[in-house]
């Protein structure tokens, strides 16, 4: 269950979400104090089976039935349409306060509860896609810390258009989402979208991100890149922390993604600093077949010897050595294919081996 159902209907993702807030709306309506709580059953909004909302030997009845009172305890059954049903159970130190209230006005509170929790949840929701918005996210994170989940961010590029053509291609987008992404769906901002998931490990969420990005990219769409985290008790900035992993995502292409667990990693697809990808670009420019190798120090101690010298002084005069960032060293080869960059990789590395008791590994790329 990832949408936020209709413009005002009430369902058990908004008990999921927006508890606390329907909680301290119930107890300013009530005219007596009384200690609150909300149970509500039906799927699971984050995995689509069945909840495990409500306590110990509470029992959700039928929300057609009218409010019940119970010595000190009443019970306030709303409409979830066909989500399943929620109770609010209201305890008062003083029985005999309860006891004055009639049916009818009870039945009239109970109306009066569900009109304004449903006025209450569009502050929640963002008016353009009909999805939860931030402040929903927001309010999740800040008051269920003890609940394990997964959070994703899926920023998805679309070229500059007409207005008429943005508002298509974002409802177009946020029905494929909701069709896609497991759990619920958030918008975030123009075309940012969260994905609230259950629980997994860093391998798992970075299968299910792939699997997303794959469905979206046979969709058409032409950029995609995505950044996910694990839930864990200590939040205070897991938001600017995928931020962060979905800037490095960015960095990896048009279908990047990043971890927050590995965000402090380096990637094998990070791109070189810029001066080093400016000259590199400027070197294959007008090229119309290279190959690139890239070469980077895994162990081993230099004895004091500079491998950019060493290497210096094996390269042929068409052949170009642009070094990097940490120990990184680039190797432009024009007019070289796959096979013999191969065979040209493993001879530098063996020659470092050998000459300076260093272990490098490399990469090759070349084109076309």
């Amino acid at each position: 269950m990832n949408r936020a159902h209709g413009p005002t209907t009430l369902n058990g993702t908004d008990c999921f979400l927006l508890r606390s807030v329907f909680l301290s709306e119930c107890a300013l309506l009530f005219p007596v104090p009384a200690e609150i709580r909300l149970d509500w059953s039906g799927p699971d909004p984050l995995a689509g089976g069945p909840c495990q909302e409500q306590e110990s030997g509470a029992v959700v009845a039928d929300d057609r039935r009218p409010p019940v009172v119970r010595g000190r305890h009443l019970e306030l059954w709303l409409d979830l349409g066909d989500s399943g049903t929620c109770c609010f159970h209201l305890s008062c130190a003083d029985p005999k306060l309860l006891a004055r209230f009639s049916a009818s006005w009870l039945a009239a509170f109970r109306e009066k509860l569900q009109a304004h929790l449903q006025r209450v949840r569009l502050a929640f929701i963002d008016p353009e896609t009909g999805l939860y918005n931030r402040r929903a996210l927001d309010l999740y994170l800040a008051g269920q810390r003890d609940a394990e989940a997964s959070l994703f961010l899926v920023s998805v590029g679309v070229p500059w258009r007409r207005t008429r053509v943005l508002h298509r291609r974002t409802a177009w987008l946020t029905g494929l989402l909701r069709a896609l992404a497991p759990g619920i769906l958030f918008s975030l901002g123009p075309f940012l979208y969260g994905i609230l998931a259950p629980a997994m490990a860093t391998d798992a969420r970075t299968r299910l991100g792939h699997r997303l990005q794959t469905r979206l990219k046979r969709e058409g769409v032409a950029r995609v890149r995505l950044a996910s985290a694990p839930l864990t008790r200590e939040r205070t900035d897991l938001m600017d922390g995928l931020a962060r992993a979905l800037d490095a995502a960015e960095e990896r292409g048009p279908y990047g993604a990043c971890d927050i667990v590995s965000l402090s990693a380096p990637h094998p697809f990070d791109l070189a600093p810029p001066p080093v990808m400016k000259t590199l670009r400027g070197l294959w420019r007008g090229i119309d077949r290279f190959a690139l190798i890239r070469l980077r120090r895994e162990d081993g101690s230099s004895q004091g010897l500079d491998p950019v010298e060493v290497l210096n002084g094996a390269l042929s005069r068409a052949e170009h050595l642009v070094p990097g960032r940490d120990g990184e060293m680039f190797l432009f080869l024009p007019g070289v294919g796959g096979a013999r960059a191969a065979g040209r990789a493993a001879d530098l590395a063996g020659r470092l081996r050998d000459t300076l008791a260093i272990r490098f590994a490399a990469g090759i790329g070349w084109f076309p």
